[in-house]
């Protein structure tokens, strides 16, 4: 076992099942990890002891793995039927987790193309799958990309917000064709709006999860 908080090479996958402690002042709660993916960390208690935290409560994790002992101040950020879904700072992140640098959400979005920042909208899109790092979509018909190397797309944020894209690849899709494409020159506020959209998206796909197998 090594000291706790040393660099650990183990992928996100590896720290499901590992038994967590939270601890908040008086309070000591034990749990299990049964997920975990980009920002967010999902731990299962019993209900009881989960109705003992709020949202927006600091606590400390302290989780036992097979490879060390990592412990980290953190805050809760939703929770529902005895699942809580807790953030991983950034530094814990690069530390102990070997994953991808900008892992993709699946997400089933309308969204709108634009040539230009103050153009009319090109086209609209299915936004299937969203990370910090880009999106993928699909369309009904191809776009000439010798045209349109650089664009800009809306997500129908509350706020619109037009993001910078650049398309990498694409494919035939079932219907129509698929894109995969990556961010560019996104300014720090735009940032923090991505990345409070995909952890909406998160929450909710794991509340889905959730309510879907205990109705099975």
């Amino acid at each position: 076992m090594q000291d706790q908080n040393k660099t650990i090479s183990v992928t996100e996958e590896q720290f499901v099942g590992s038994i967590t402690v939270i601890q908040r002042n008086d309070i000591v709660i034990t749990g299990k990890i049964s997920h975990i993916e980009g920002d967010l960390i999902e731990l299962e208690v019993t209900i009881p002891e989960a109705n003992q935290l709020v949202l927006g409560s600091e606590v400390k994790l302290v989780i036992y793995t097979s490879y060390g002992i990592m412990n980290f101040m953190t805050s809760l950020f939703a929770k529902e039927y005895g699942t809580l879904l807790f953030l991983v700072p950034q530094e814990i992140q690069s530390l102990f987790l070997k994953k991808r640098a900008f892992p993709r959400f699946e997400v089933n979005q309308n969204a709108f193309l634009y040539q230009k920042p103050d153009s009319e909208p090109l086209l609209e899109v299915l936004v299937n799958n969203v990370g910090l790092g880009g999106i993928g979509f699909t369309v009904d018909t191809a776009i000439p990309l010798p045209s349109y190397k650089k664009m800009y797309v809306d997500m129908n944020f509350e706020n619109k917000i037009l993001l910078g894209i650049e398309i990498i690849h694409s494919k035939p899709a079932e219907i129509g064709q698929y894109y995969g494409v990556k961010f560019v020159d996104l300014s720090p506020k735009t940032m923090n709006s991505l990345r409070a959209y995909i952890l909406m998206r998160q929450v909710h796909h794991r509340v889905e999860a959730k309510r879907n197998k205990l109705l099975s």
